[in-house]
């Protein structure tokens, strides 16, 4: 199957707003996914998927079909039946700034709440996901980019993130579908920047247990490593694939992303930036490696125990320049 240049073109400039195709020895366009990409010295290549975000899909129609806007504004000439409910021509008024009024024609529409928006993001995650298994198996692991095209987020503060977008739907696709990491592309304050959603929510969680753990000392025996206790939550709550090495020290590793902790509580992050995990590490197992059990009941505390909290966050990071 070809793909339709301009859809290409596209796809292309959003990769690109993550991706310096300069570091990588392959960045062929492909199909199932859009892009199969590797490293000089890697043995296999890995996969992103690209995929834009309307709030439906009269605005995808609108924004993409040329002079579908005039056609509407000049002829009410629309192309789906939805389109004339969610692009209905209405009479506005346009206020100056000295006060004097001027009746204008034009579309207006109602923004969702964040909730609706972040359950937006999980439907279109879920549907990507469904898709996961037509996907190359030959390929390391496939990330997934979506580029918002909404702008719904313009106007929070960036550090308030998780407080807008984590909601409970949203996080229920994050566990469980099989992208390693899924970015979120939008603009805060009319700059763009891309969000990885996985790294935030596996940070929050962390940071929720801890939290709970502190206040519930009872629950975990004392001499047992806090990030084994983190690896057997994660795996309570649905995570797949959770790797850890026992080395010097603990590192759990989750969505391509190492988690230590060192003995005077300082956290680090490794970023293995889509290159393979490291060969000694080794898939947990709660069985053998934590003596910790998160009941439904324990789980259901610790969502109710953190529920009017939010993980306060600067992890978002200014597009790469086209």
């Amino acid at each position: 199957m070809v793909k339709n240049e301009d859809k290409s073109l596209k796809e292309r400039r959003i990769l690109n707003l993550i991706y310096k195709e300069s570091d990588y020895q392959v960045v062929e366009e492909s199909e199932d996914p859009d892009f199969k990409i590797k490293y000089k010295y890697e043995d296999r290549k890995f996969g992103v998927e690209i995929t834009e975000f309307y709030l439906n899909g009269s605005n995808a129609r609108i924004r993409n079909i040329p002079i579908y806007f005039e056609e509407i504004m000049n002829n009410r000439r629309y192309r789906h039946k939805e389109d004339k409910k969610v692009l209905e021509v209405k009479e506005l008024e346009l206020i100056s700034s000295d006060g004097s009024v001027e009746p204008i024609e034009g579309i207006m529409q109602e923004l969702p709440s964040y909730e609706e928006y972040s359950d937006l993001l999980a439907d279109m995650i879920n549907n990507k996901s469904n898709k996961y298994i037509n996907y190359d198996k030959q390929l390391s692991h496939i990330n997934l980019i979506i580029y918002d095209t909404e702008r719904r987020l313009n106007y929070i503060i960036k550090e308030e993130f998780c407080l807008y977008v984590m909601k409970n739907k949203l996080i229920k696709e994050l566990i469980r579908t099989e992208f390693r990491e899924i970015f979120l592309i939008t603009a805060i304050d009319s700059k763009e920047y891309y969000f990885p959603l996985k790294l935030i929510f596996v940070l929050t969680e962390l940071y929720k247990l801890n939290a709970y753990i502190n206040s519930n000392p009872q629950l975990v025996k004392s001499e047992e490593h806090e990030l084994l206790v983190f690896a057997s939550y994660l795996h309570s709550i649905g995570m797949k694939n959770i790797a850890y090495i026992d080395k010097e020290s603990i590192e759990i590793i989750s969505s391509g992303y190492g988690i230590i902790v060192d003995e005077n509580n300082k956290l680090t992050i490794r970023n293995y930036n889509d290159y393979s995990i490291p060969k000694n590490s080794v898939i947990f197992n709660p069985e053998i490696e934590s003596s910790s059990k998160f009941s439904s009941e324990v789980l259901n505390h610790i969502n109710e125990f953190s529920s009017d909290s939010y993980l306060g966050t600067n992890i978002g990071f200014e597009v790469l320049n086209d």
